[in-house]
């Protein structure tokens, strides 16, 4: 947030800002938290290239924003849809070990917090009887005390917000209000970057069925010129030769697409 900061006393210094705002309501911004954390969100979502880049930076700002010097913390951002996740990112991105605890959705205190849709706190992972797993991957990895808000992302699915510390008992009552307080306050972009993330698994899913489609195609006319028959025949020969083998209809139709080309089939629209 100190960046926030010296960026606006930067653009003061020469009256007017290239968005025409005073000098005077530039410093009015840098002295109120909720307006830093305003702009900030604003840059991140107008800079981030990709989802992944977008929760990667805001885990990035969050963990700047409930640090001190004496006492570091690290965030990890995950997006979940039906009870699993499909995009999540770690304010340090050289920490492998804590990618993987982010992307664990098995058992751990994520799971509970969107089941139960309330706050789990682990004042001491050393002390945890829950979630042998997860204790040990996070205790390998440094961290002392866990505390993970769940996000209502209302149609577009959940996420959740998991702060690490290394040091036992370090979120009390006043930082875990502090914690509510901004996670209400970043769940409209982080919704956002759920439904950007649903729109990217619905055109994955799109490109898969077209390419499948166009192997079972060919296929199709490579079963049609063996054997002389019509197109309806050639199909039900695949669909007869995927229910004896117990295989997919797609695989049956690649085996035999590949055993007449060096080359995968691709759509013919297919960037």
């Amino acid at each position: 947030m100190s960046g926030t900061r010296a960026r606006a006393h930067d653009a003061g210094a020469h009256g007017e800002t290239s968005t025409g705002r005073s000098a005077a309501d530039r410093q009015s911004t840098a002295d109120d938290p909720d307006l830093i954390l305003v702009e900030q969100l604003q840059d991140l979502t107008l800079t981030s290239v990709t989802v992944h880049e977008f929760l990667h930076g805001l885990a990035a700002l969050t963990a700047q924003a409930f640090s001190t010097p004496t006492d570091p913390v690290e965030c990890a951002m995950t997006i979940t849809r039906d009870r699993k996740p499909v995009r999540a990112a770690f304010s340090r991105s050289d920490s492998v070990s804590l990618h993987d605890i982010a992307y664990d959705f098995s058992e751990g205190p994520c799971h509970t917090a969107v089941e139960d849709r309330a706050p789990v706190y682990i004042p001491d992972l050393h002390r945890e009887k829950r979630w042998e797993q997860y204790v040990g991957m996070t205790v390998q990895a440094g961290m002392r005390s866990v505390l993970v808000l769940p996000l209502d992302l209302e149609t577009d699915g959940t996420a959740t917000l998991s702060l690490y510390s290394t040091g036992p008992d370090h979120f009390d009552s006043a930082t875990m209000k502090q914690v509510r307080d901004y996670a209400r306050r970043i769940t409209k972009p982080v919704r956002l970057a759920a439904r950007l993330a649903a729109g990217g698994e619905h055109s994955a899913d799109l490109r898969a069925a077209m390419d499948s489609r166009t192997v079972i195609d060919l296929a199709v006319g490579i079963v049609m010129a063996q054997n002389r028959c019509s197109q309806d025949e050639a199909f039900n020969i695949l669909v007869s030769a995927s229910g004896s083998r117990n295989i997919k209809l797609r695989e049956i139709a690649s085996a035999i697409v590949g055993s007449v080309s060096v080359t995968e089939a691709q759509t013919h629209f297919r960037r």
